[in-house]
């Protein structure tokens, strides 16, 4: 049950990107591929939550688009979230799989995360994460 809901949230959400109605989400999303980016290597818990979803959520939305799953591991996801950020089309058809941590990585002041973890646009979650700063 849990699994039909988060892919009922994450349809709703792409779906919701678009203006118009669910005939304009069809013909979007038609013909085309939605790609997930797992920023971590195969057979872990990221991949295979991911794979999971990917089986299901093509049929969930309008127009019935074909899903696959590359992955693209290094730095604890940081090279998946680079590439989402600056060479992956924003267009509603990448969808990223990234780790929680690597969200704040430019707050902590790392120089290799060049990106601006704001302008993603966050569709949901497998797990909460709670994080502490202590200062």
């Amino acid at each position: 049950m849990a699994l039909r809901q988060s892919l009922l949230l994450i349809a709703l959400g792409l779906v919701s990107i678009f203006p118009g109605s669910r005939a304009d989400a069809a013909d979007f999303y038609r013909g085309k591929q939605i790609t997930i980016v797992v920023g971590f290597s195969a057979g872990g818990t990221y991949d295979a939550t991911a794979r999971l979803f990917a089986r299901h959520l093509g049929q969930h939305l309008a127009g019935n688009p074909t899903v696959i799953v590359p992955n693209m591991p290094g730095a604890g996801s940081l090279v998946a979230a680079m590439n989402l950020f600056h060479t992956a089309p924003k267009d509603g058809t990448t969808l990223g799989v990234i780790g929680g941590g690597t969200v704040i990585e430019p707050l902590l002041g790392n120089p290799q995360a060049k990106y601006d973890a704001r302008q993603f646009a966050w569709i949901g979650g497998r797990s909460r994460d709670d994080f502490l700063c202590v200062v």
